[in-house]
């Protein structure tokens, strides 16, 4: 395993990238498997991300968990009517914890963000396994990732924001 000062130093991972992956690799908890997990795992993530309020809307063909978090931030969960997690999205002004909130899927976004060569305001991947798009504006972090197989029936995942 390569360590945290060669990743930091590899020439594709811009500065956006980098303050990410380091608030995801030191003192990260143990991966509570959030994406992929069942509708329980949005309790456990709002406890780890030190989440203030939890608000449960009801969707078109899904439920949408939202978490306030304490930096000032919110973390929606999309659960399907199956009761998996199939899409998160976040905005506020630090990112929150990736590692939870991405689950078993952490490790595709880490192995995309060594290799990424775009702009250091925007990261953005796509593979069969995971869509996840992270943008830095000029006061904060906004990003959303979505599971496609796990997707509900006629969800548009532009609407999930």
């Amino acid at each position: 395993m390569k360590s945290l000062k060669s990743l930091l130093s590899c020439s594709g991972l811009q500065r956006a990238v980098a303050p990410l992956l380091v608030s995801c690799l030191c003192g990260a908890p143990a991966s509570r498997a959030a994406l992929g997990a069942r509708t329980e795992s949005v309790v456990r993530d709002g406890d780890a991300l030190h989440g203030t309020a939890l608000t449960v809307t009801a969707g078109a063909g899904y439920e949408r968990h939202e978490i306030t978090i304490a930096q000032g931030g919110r973390v929606r969960e999309y659960v399907s009517p199956a009761g998996i997690v199939f899409a998160v999205a976040w905005s506020g002004p630090v990112a929150p914890d990736l590692k939870t909130l991405l689950g078993s899927s952490y490790d595709a976004y880490v192995a995309a963000a060594r290799n990424h060569r775009g702009s250091h305001h925007v990261f953005s991947m796509s593979t069969d396994a995971l869509v996840l798009s992270i943008a830095q504006p000029p006061r904060g972090f906004v990003g959303m990732a979505h599971v496609p197989a796990l997707l509900p029936a006629g969800t548009d995942p532009r609407a999930l924001r």
